[in-house]
């Protein structure tokens, strides 16, 4: 603090224009961001700092910030230390004013003085003087901080100076009060100083303050939290990136395992935090001879207990020391040494790691002796060694706090024998000897020299022996399931692979959300990798990653999960981390960091999943199955971390939860659910009723390929007949093929009726108590009303020809399921969460419990009623709405008429191109939509780039567009010939184009035409009809041009041209059914056509 009022006296005296730049780092580091929370805040009579202020003398307020820290360091020792930093802040001619005592002073010097007299008065006066900062206040627009002070002194006497013991009295402390208005320049000066009573506003004022800087404060040490753990991670990233590359083959190292907030010392350590101790024995023990070790493992206070030496070390310092010195003595005294790690073996039960190691040397009087030991080659082979064993005790923070050397048996040295020449002759004829065909490798010949009883396998004996009797004891057992105290439910199935699967499954899928929580699941499945209650989200990955293991989180409408598929032997660590890795901690700015990902979800969608979310949004309407697993646009962002911590409480508990294991012993996975798993306790909460509805949802979109999906209500998770019967239904309707460029089945009804121009597949969504099932059809647009049509038909007139092929075909497809183990694990845990306990329930029930029966096996298709009559009861009754009943659709930006059936009558036009009803009825309606779509236009445009970002005034193109627009429309007796294009640009104006100007353009050329067309979509012209027994190009054109024919005498006014009484060429009848004006797109411009809207993504799907 000193050093940093000395270099801002120093740089105030220097420079005053820079006043306080050093002070100001001080100053933020105790009240940051300060200025930007006090403009909000106000108190009678006077306002805090505003942004702006209202005269240009008076100072910022970061400078009057930065002038009351420093009179909060100074204030304390008015009476004790010297005010050097004070006074150079004070101008020379700075004036005093003391309203308490009657003092006026007009000099820096005579201040000086006047406050040496002060100190000289207390001093003597009284053995006990303290001067107290009460707390400051800053106004706004005003160049003053109110500065309140406390002065306590103890009242003189000539018993003051004795002890209270023998006076039998305690020294009065008198206390008196004031405020300082310090008045400050521009520059930062002070030049007025003002010493008067205390107000109740100053009181109020300080008191404000004083709540601010304590807010202030907290955020600062928040951040200053956040950024230290993020340089924490950055330095381990750095450190330990390059060994996270390995993690495929083979181990790796990764970075420590700590609790953050949390002391776990007392606790055993988790299986991850042992191999993590075993991963950094084995990178870290080869170096201890040729750089110093990694101690990072270690507690401060170690306890080592070298029985080698018979030395015992306490704490870190110590450790370090012993192990430098051995480190040092053994490369001044041994020309050549090295330590390996033989293994490093963690135990689990006592919470150790075990390390055995060899030190490899050479002695100086060996070397001398021998001096073919120069060699290197000749060296590494033979090589002296001594074996060691050390115990590393760990606790449950992930740090060694106990280590122990025992002590170790010198080998007996290995003689370096010469062979003899006879020797070397006999090895020689052995090489031409005959080798024999057998497993077995010569006699070893021992150090006594005699030869052994018995002859070493070879290692493919060795590796094949021990596969066949793996093999023998490789038997299935049985599906286990068991009900643990605590309400966790646990499963598994061990078929003996090598591949484990984990799988922790809560009943937390997307139908549990409340009415304003519609993405929270999404946001939940996001945060799987965060740092949870114990561990950093970053150790708890990497532990993963290193034994080989793969994390994965999912959530359906029913369920919320993470899987972990790792290695067999890694199961005890993977168990482990699941259990951590399935709960994030959701900290606030983990939180803010998943909504990139939760953008990248929704931009990356397929069309199905598209179809899929609309399937349950028009089956379901507004219940709870309707809900989807997506995030909307809208909704990504506004979950709080709160709202998340409250939804994991009451979800994310045992009762709700169920744990299950594909290849994993069961009594591992019991043991883990009673003592190890982290999980609350909770009990069963049933999800809300979402009952079957039906309906129709269609989403327009630009892609060349339509998705149909079309299903009914299915069968429900937890009945297993159903389930079976269903399987044979969608099985015998036929699926995708299972091997690719294998072609349809023979016998799939629904691919038989579409034919070649589409694929279809059935599909199913089972859920408890509830489901759907149904075909997906994909087709192109010309094609694809035909195909549903031909599937619906087949569907409805389904029969079954052969049962038994059917459910041999639904039995097949369920075991090939089976057989694979990571879709298999999440099915049977979502089963059983739902209460499907029994394994095989659904293969038994269609082997056995199915017989035919053609009401269970039809499938009604409800007709779909026509929209013209509402379309015409709603034109009928159209009234230009005020621009406050206006209403804004969800996935558009621009607003719309409060009945949805006007808009849906443009939308229909758009995909039937034809209007379909009297002009005079529609008319009303299209000159009021024109106008709006162009007025609102105008509006989004203004709101996203500025309000003179278009200009629409008097003269301008745009206006003259603008009014070109409303007159052309305004002329037209008919719909006009390119009424489908203008129906697509008033339906959804956005969906095409961004910018005001070029969607007036777009509806320029699209509305400048003559002709105009009937309500089934004939065309019609003011021309007579010009027949010619010769086919004449006339008789084409004159059914394009109207007036502009006049000078060829074709024009007749008075002529009322029918257009259905046409006479002419055989090929009248083509020429006048209407051009298909979609097409229109293909030849717009890129800057027309796109890019495409943001805030219209919903609609823009795919």
């Amino acid at each position: 603090m000193n050093n940093a009022l000395i270099s801002l006296k120093a740089i105030h005296s220097f420079e005053p224009s820079n006043i306080c730049r050093f002070c100001s780092v001080a100053a933020f580091t105790v009240f940051p961001q300060a200025a930007s929370s006090l403009r909000h805040l106000a108190i009678p009579r006077r306002h805090y700092c505003s942004s702006q202020q209202s005269t240009s003398g008076i100072p910022s307020k970061e400078t009057l910030l930065r002038v009351d820290w420093l009179l909060e360091h100074v204030t304390p020792g008015i009476l004790k230390s010297r005010l050097k930093p004070f006074f150079d802040i004070c101008v020379d001619d700075v004036s005093f004013e003391d309203k308490l005592y009657n003092y006026k002073l007009s000099r820096k010097s005579q201040l000086l003085t006047h406050i040496a007299k002060i100190r000289l008065y207390y001093r003597y006066r009284s053995p006990f003087n303290k001067v107290e900062r009460v707390g400051s206040c800053i106004y706004e627009n005003e160049d003053v901080i109110v500065l309140l002070w406390r002065l306590s002194t103890m009242e003189s006497s000539f018993w003051t100076y004795f002890p209270s013991f023998i006076t039998k009295k305690e020294p009065k402390l008198i206390t008196s009060e004031g405020a300082l208005d310090i008045h400050v320049n521009k520059d930062g000066y002070i030049y007025k100083i003002v010493n008067r009573k205390i107000t109740a506003s100053d009181r109020e004022g300080a008191k404000v303050m004083e709540a601010i800087k304590a807010e202030q404060e907290e955020l600062r040490a928040k951040a200053e939290e956040k950024e230290m753990r993020r340089r924490a991670e950055d330095r381990m990233l750095r450190r330990f990136a390059p060994y996270s590359l390995r993690a495929a083959a083979g181990r790796s190292c990764f970075c420590r395992t700590f609790s953050a907030d949390i002391d776990h010392s007392h606790e055993k350590p988790a299986p991850f935090q042992l191999q993590h101790i075993q991963t950094r024995l084995v990178e870290t023990v080869p170096f201890m001879f040729k750089q110093r070790l990694d101690y990072t493992f270690y507690r401060k206070d170690v306890f080592c207990d070298d029985q080698i030496f018979g030395l015992k070390k306490h704490g870190i310092d110590q450790l370090m020391q012993h192990f430098g010195t051995i480190s040092v003595l053994a490369q001044i005294t041994l020309p050549h040494v090295h330590m390996e790690t033989v293994s490093v073996i963690p135990v689990i039960d006592d919470g150790t790691v075990r390390c055995r190691w060899r030190v490899k040397y050479v002695s100086f009087p060996r070397l001398l002796m021998n001096p073919r030991l120069f060699k290197f080659d000749y060296r590494m082979k033979n090589l002296s060694w001594f074996d060691g064993y050390s115990v590393l005790t760990v606790d449950g923070n992930g740090l060694v706090f106990k280590i122990t050397l025992q002590k170790t048996q010198r080998d007996e040295e290995v003689q370096l024998e010469e062979k003899s020449p006879k020797e070397k002759l006999a090895e020689k004829i052995a090489v031409f000897r005959p080798r024999p065909a057998t497993n077995f490798v010569p006699r070893r010949r021992h150090m006594s020299g005699s030869e052994g009883s018995k002859r070493m396998l070879s290692r493919h004996s060795v590796r094949y022996a021990h596969a066949a009797s793996a093999t023998r004891a490789q038997i299935q057992k049985a599906e286990q399931i068991s009900k643990l105290p605590n309400g966790l439910t646990v499963a598994s199935l061990d078929r003996h692979g090598p591949i484990t699967q984990l799988v922790l499954l809560f009943r937390a899928g997307s139908r549990y959300e409340a009415a304003n929580e519609h993405g929270l699941v999404h946001h939940l499945r996001n945060s799987v990798g965060t740092d949870s209650a114990r561990y950093p989200g970053l150790s708890l990955l990497w532990s993963s990653a290193v034994c080989g293991g793969r994390v994965n989180a999912f959530s359906t409408r029913d369920v919320y999960g993470v899987s972990l598929s790792l290695p067999r032997d890694e199961t005890s660590i993977g168990i482990s981390v699941l259990g951590h890795i399935a709960q994030p901690a959701f900290k606030p700015w983990e939180v803010e960091d998943i909504i990139p990902t939760l953008k990248t979800d929704n931009a990356y969608k397929q069309p199905y999943a598209v179809a899929y979310e609309d399937l349950h949004r028009a089956a379901y309407r507004n219940g709870s199955l309707a809900n989807s697993v997506y995030a909307s646009k809208n909704a990504i962002g506004r979950i709080s971390y709160k709202t998340l911590v409250d939804f994991a409480s009451k979800h994310l508990t045992t009762g709700q939860a169920v744990l299950y294991g594909l290849n994993i012993e069961h009594d591992r996975i019991v043991t883990y659910g009673e003592t190890h798993a982290p999980l609350n306790n909770g009990q069963r909460l049933d999800a809300v009723p979402s009952p079957y509805k039906g309906g129709e949802w269609r989403r327009p979109a630009g892609e060349p390929l339509a998705h149909v999906l079309l299903a009914g209500e299915g069968a429900s998770l937890n009945d297993p007949k159903a389930m079976a019967v269903q399987a044979v239904l969608l099985s015998s309707l036929g699926r995708s093929p299972a091997v690719q460029f294998s072609g349809k089945t023979a016998n799939c009804v629904a691919s038989k009726a579409v034919g070649t121009n589409a694929v279809v597949s059935a599909f199913q969504a089972a859920y408890e108590n509830g489901g759907l099932g149904g075909i997906y059809i994909v087709a192109d647009r010309a094609n694809i009303a035909k195909a549903v049509v031909s599937a619906a038909s087949a569907i409805k007139n389904y029969k079954c020809n052969d049962l038994e092929a059917a459910k041999n075909a639904a039995t097949n497809e369920i075991l090939r399921a089976s057989a694979h183990t990571y879709p298999t694990a999440i099915d049977r845990a979502t089963q059983i969460l739902a209460g499907l306990t029994t394994e095989g329930a659904i293969v038994n029930a269609v082997q056995k419990g199915i017989s035919y029966n053609e009401d269970v096996l039809k499938f009604e298709l409800p007709s779909l009623p026509d929209p013209l009559p509402k379309f015409k009861a709603a034109l009928e009754k159209f009234a230009a709405p005020k621009e406050s009943d206006l209403v804004r659709r969800s996935f558009m930006p621009l607003r719309t008429h409060p009945d949805p059936l006007i808009e849906a009558y443009f939308e229909n036009v758009t995909e039937t191109g034809k209007s379909r009803l009297p002009w005079e009825l529609v008319r009303p309606a299209f000159l009021w939509k024109i106008k709006s779509c162009m007025d609102e236009m105008v509006r989004w445009h203004r709101q996203r780039e500025g309000l003179d970002s278009f200009d629409l005034s008097e003269g301008s193109e745009n206006k003259r567009m603008y009014d070109f627009i409303l007159d052309k429309a305004a002329k037209f007796e008919a719909a006009p010939f390119t009424w489908q294009r203008i129906c697509e640009l008033l339906h959804s104006p956005s969906r095409h184009y961004r910018k005001a100007d070029k969607y007036f353009r777009a509806l320029d050329k699209t509305i400048n035409v003559v002709t105009t067309v009937s309500e089934d979509g004939r065309r019609m012209t003011g021309n007579p009809p010009y027949t010619s027994e010769t086919p004449d190009v006339y008789s084409i054109e004159q059914l394009f041009f109207g007036e502009e024919r006049a000078d060829c005498d074709f024009w007749d006014p008075d002529f009322a041209y029918n257009a259905q009484k046409v006479t002419g060429s055989p090929n009248a009848k083509d020429q006048l059914e209407p051009l298909d004006m979609s097409r229109k797109r293909t030849y717009c411009s890129d800057e027309e056509a796109g890019p495409k809207n943001d805030e219209s993504d919903e609609e823009m799907e795919f």
